[in-house]
């Protein structure tokens, strides 16, 4: 499954840890300093050609999109650490994660400042569109 994909990319390269400053589904109230991964509708799935069947609906590969939140106390802190976490995600090319591979992931946009929060802290974010192999 994507999300959890991402979760251990992140994670084997030592940017976060999950459920300590990193989480899934959206960012939880506390702590100030963490990111979150939220999956979001992509494009269609490539379709690939099987023997006998032209059109075939076979599909070849997923083409799901995320995106990635940051949030910080801290603008330049909170800056940073979106752009060490997309510099690491925006670099999947051709990789096996947990048993998926991955073609590529593949950012959207450079990292922005979306808002401030309630409690006055950065919100970050970047989207990313994964092309998997399924």
């Amino acid at each position: 499954m994507l999300l959890p994909d991402i979760v251990s990319v992140i994670e084997t390269a030592a940017l976060a840890s999950f459920g300590v400053d990193l989480f899934s589904g959206g960012l939880p109230p506390n702590p100030s300093e963490c990111c979150a991964l939220v999956e979001y509708g992509g494009m269609p799935p490539m379709r690939t050609q099987n023997e006998g069947a032209i059109p075939s609906s076979a599909q070849g590969a997923e083409m799901p999109r995320f995106q990635l939140i940051v949030r910080s106390s801290d603008y330049e802190a909170g800056r940073t650490f979106i752009q060490s976490l997309w510099d690491l995600l925006d670099a999947i090319v051709n990789r096996d994660v947990n048993g998926t591979f991955y073609q590529r992931v593949a950012a959207l946009q450079s990292p922005f400042m979306l808002e401030r929060d309630d409690n006055d802290r950065w919100i970050f974010v970047a989207n990313f569109q994964a092309s998997k192999v399924v």
